[in-house]
């Protein structure tokens, strides 16, 4: 046993980090501490701590080893990620992203790439779910431009085909559902994941961990009734694993299989020498050596997180009945989950009681739909359920209001677990003041947190990350101005980027909306977002410059006529954190032109590039007129006009302006 726990250390701590940072590094190395201190006894801890940390240290030097791919045309491995638009390689050289539309690849088909490997980025929005993040965190790095895709051999197993076909004689609602319930294949477009998505319970309408170990449950106690003790665990195991290709890349379900052999293993072999939290331990252990990229994986923590909190709780849940045991359980499943529930968008509370409602809809469409789909029988019954179920859905979702709660960082989750245990400490040891003392602090601490104290102190600029657009913020203590909207034709930009993005600012607020001129990429998002949220005043017209809102003044230098929209564009300075700056929205050559004739004395520290480094913007002339101390160019990332433009970037630096993009870093906040 001391030579496994080393092995397994020596393997996590090897890969940890593989393409990755240290932060990821850190994470997989306390996680992977824990579930061997789980183990402590016989200090197995030691054998497996010393080659972790000595694997670990070897893995982050190779962190500094430059990868190149100059020369490879072709890769070959096994896909160990789908979805509709892409899969995951996983090769002798790594792992690279493979983007394919509508593919009929499956998972663990063994195929060659053709092609060549660059590093992988992805457009992004302020708050928007990073793709690119989410990949990074699976060790993901790199991207294969495919010429072409040749098949070397084939899964069996087609269970991508197999939910097509099963599921065939299902209506459009019906349809969905039971893919996404059976064989993990959502389609968030339809109009039952999409509403249990609106309601925060969409991992209610999924294939997981928490229905497949239900259904081996409900097998387990039916082989229990006409079998022998070993001959029914067998059997059990025999259900799970005809059932586990459904499910395979869930990790919560591959989490629950392999406990299926882990206990068996203790069980029949062992004969009960490890406790069962030894076991989950030595199955999270072994999970990492796999993948130690699971270590940021939330349904991997979450799944460990609830099975070894149930399991410490079992003195607690023990004082109660039956039923009450249930509930309190479910409770402390709620309490688990609960930091990953607040989004960006806002908390729903009443998410909770839908999900106790949904989740035995779940269970009971889980029951019947298994049989009915691979004998293919019973599609009224089943369509008919899908309805119901999706009436049940639509009236949730238009009863479904957020709580407005910014997210406060990844040190928020860190304190939040360490109170959740130490609560669950003092009511097993009966020190009920201790605990609510606790929570009342914790919860006043979040409370002030909410209270936007920093406007008393503090100012900021942002230049909000909204693709190829623009869309500023300027804060002077408490007075908030925006300058612009960005807005795209796919996606509601106020609510999903601008909105979030002010709540974790704590600006609840903003006293004046100033639109530069009316190209839908600087305007679009403005009706939603004074739709939505507190707007004051919005200004258009130059003749409302200048403009003063509270403790800012804005004047505006375009004061010419002209005949399109980008030569109309307002020209905005003002003075903020003891800098001037100079916003130039669109506008053009010719605008600069007569700027830099009327108005020689203008000169600015901070300049917010025209018209996103177009070539049709910011002359050598007018640069040397403002002579900015640093420049923002907001585009976004791989645009179709290739903004910024090389010309644009050349004179830059040729005059030595350093300059920032949002499209390489995001959003750019100066603050102080």
């Amino acid at each position: 046993m001391k030579a496994v726990f080393a092995l397994a250390g020596a393997i996590i701590g090897l890969n940890l980090g593989f393409r990755t940072d240290i932060l990821s590094i850190v994470l997989s190395s306390v996680i992977s501490l824990i579930l061997l201190s789980i183990t402590i006894r016989k200090k197995m801890v030691l054998y497996g701590a010393v080659p972790l940390a000595f694997g670990a240290a070897l893995s982050f030097a190779y962190n500094y080893i430059p990868i190149s791919y100059d020369g490879v045309d072709s890769f070959s491995g096994i896909i160990v990620r789908d979805s509709s638009s892409y899969f995951v390689l996983l090769t002798l050289r790594g792992k690279f992203y493979v983007p394919v539309k509508d593919h009929s690849y499956e998972l663990f088909d063994l195929v060659r790439v053709n092609g060549f490997a660059k590093p992988y980025f992805h457009a992004n929005y302020e708050s928007q779910f990073d793709f690119g993040e989410y990949l990074r965190l699976k060790g993901v790095t790199y991207e294969i431009s495919s010429k072409s895709i040749e098949m070397i051999l084939g899964n069996p197993i087609r269970m991508k085909s197999y939910g097509a076909s099963m599921t065939g004689f299902l209506d459009e609602n019906a349809r969905p559902l039971f893919r996404s319930l059976l064989f993990n294949q959502k389609d968030y477009s339809s109009a039952i994941l999409s509403g249990a998505d609106a309601v925060g319970a969409s991992y209610i309408v999924s294939s997981s961990g928490i229905f497949y170990m239900g259904i081996l449950g409900f097998f387990h106690r039916q082989f229990k009734f006409r079998l022998n003790d070993k001959p029914a665990d067998l059997a059990e195991i025999a259900v799970g694993t005809l059932i586990l290709p459904f499910g395979i890349t869930k990790v919560g379900i591959l989490r629950a299989y392999l406990c299926l052999w882990a206990r068996f293993i203790n069980k029949h072999i062992l004969k009960e020498r490890f406790e069962p939290h030894e076991v989950l331990s030595a199955v999270g252990i072994g999970m990492l050596a796999i993948s130690p990229f699971l270590a940021s994986d939330s349904g991997f923590l979450l799944g460990f997180g609830v099975s070894f909190t149930l399991y410490y709780a079992k003195p607690i849940l023990a004082r109660f009945g039956k039923i009450e045991k249930k509930i309190l359980a479910l409770f402390l499943i709620r309490l688990i989950v609960f930091p990953i529930s607040v989004s960006d968008s806002g908390y729903r509370p009443l998410s909770f009681y839908y999900g106790l409602i949904l989740t035995p809809l779940s269970w009971i469409a889980v029951i019947l739909g298994y049989p009915c789909v691979i004998f293919h029988f019973g599609g009224g019954m089943l369509n008919g359920y899908a309805s119901f179920y999706k009436m049940m859905v639509d009236a949730f979702a238009k009863n479904s209001p957020s709580l407005p709660l910014p997210i406060i960082g990844t040190g928020f989750y860190f304190v939040y677990y360490i109170v959740f245990l130490l609560c669950l400490f003092f009511v097993e040891i009966g020190a009920r003041p201790l605990k609510n003392g606790l929570i009342l602090g914790c919860i006043g601490v979040y409370a002030t947190s909410l209270i936007p104290v920093q406007y008393l102190f503090t100012s900021q600029v942002s230049f909000i990350n909204v693709g190829q657009g623009d869309s500023i913020l300027i804060r002077d203590r408490s007075t908030v101005v925006m300058i612009d909207t960005g807005g795209i034709m796919n996606m509601d930009m106020a609510t999903e980027t601008l909105i979030p993005f002010l709540r974790k600012q704590r600006i609840y607020h903003v006293d004046c909306l100033i639109v530069s001129h009316g190209d839908y990429d600087h305007i679009g998002a403005k009706d939603s977002l004074m739709a939505n949220f507190k707007v004051n005043r919005f200004v258009e017209d130059a003749s409302e410059f200048p403009l003063k809102i509270g403790g800012l003044t804005f004047e505006n230098y375009n004061v010419y006529q002209g005949s399109d929209e980008n030569e109309n564009s307002l020209v905005l300075r003002t003075e903020v954190l003891g800098k001037s700056w100079l916003f130039t929205g669109d506008a053009g050559k010719e605008v600069e032109q007569k700027i830099v004739r009327d108005f020689p004395d203008l000169d600015v520290d901070m300049l917010k590039v025209g018209h996103h480094g177009s070539s049709t913007s910011s002359t050598e002339e007018f640069l040397k007129l403002i002579t900015p101390e640093m420049a923002i160019i907001s585009c976004g990332r791989a645009n179709k006009y290739k903004h910024p433009n090389d010309d644009v970037l050349a004179r830059l630096e040729k005059l030595n302006i350093p300059y920032r993009r949002t499209d390489l870093e995001g959003t750019i906040t100066y603050f102080g």
